[in-house]
């Protein structure tokens, strides 16, 4: 495996928990507009899509109050948003080997910015890009091409760490290492692996592994 000078992490799932925040903004929508509250089933099927369409799933095509509503609750969850499990102390392990690190997200630039600083992960992050810097959703590789170009580096020398396909196929098309991360409950390793993913990890402190072999004994698992 080529030795790695960049990991970007998608945030979503990855870096960030944030499936219950936005399931309990969903259910204050629905409190709000005084419907039946989304099962838990419909739920789930929400947090794995963008909200807009969420929305429309779950409260009808004509959602405008429910957006509304849906943006409000959704501000008022993002202070308790917590990282992952062994994230900070990868980020720091990380930082320590001096690899550059950043977060590709399709989420905008201020709820990005609130998410990073609430887990309190902020300042590991040397490159950041959101929504804003392109206009081609993954898994067209258009943010990932955004972040190479921040960080200097080549593709050969980055990963990119996702829960989604769509992560999956935007690493691979920009010609960088594809990293599926299954710590989240969304997270699905066949799809994963259906997408091309040339590494699976379980827990956070795998990926260490990659850029530093003493952490396995010189050796890493994974498909390439």
């Amino acid at each position: 495996m080529t030795d790695l000078a960049v990991v970007l992490f998608d945030l979503d799932g990855v870096l960030v928990d944030t499936r219950s925040l936005v399931e309990q903004a969903y259910l204050d929508v629905a409190r709000y507009l005084g419907v039946k509250t989304p099962s838990e089933e419909a739920l789930k099927r929400a947090t794995k899509v963008r909200p807009q369409r969420a929305l429309s799933e779950l409260f009808g095509e004509d959602n405008s109050k429910a957006n509304t509503a849906f943006n409000r609750y959704w501000r008022d969850n993002i202070n308790s948003v917590s990282c992952f499990t062994g994230i900070m102390e990868l980020l720091r392990s990380l930082t320590s080997l001096e690899i550059i690190l950043g977060t590709v997200t399709s989420r905008n630039a201020a709820d990005t910015f609130s998410l990073l600083r609430a887990a309190g992960i902020r300042t590991y992050m040397q490159v950041i890009v959101t929504w804003g810097h392109y206009r081609a959703a993954k898994p067209s590789p258009a943010c990932l091409v955004v972040a190479l170009r921040k960080t200097g580096k080549p593709p050969s020398k980055t990963a990119y760490v996702g829960d989604q396909a769509v992560d999956i196929l935007a690493a691979r098309r920009a010609g960088i290492l594809a990293v599926g991360a299954i710590w989240d409950a969304n997270a699905s390793e066949e799809d994963l692996r259906g997408a091309g993913a040339t590494v699976i990890v379980r827990e956070p402190k795998e990926i260490l592994a990659m850029v530093d072999r003493r952490q396995c004994g010189g050796h890493v698992r994974c498909d390439c």
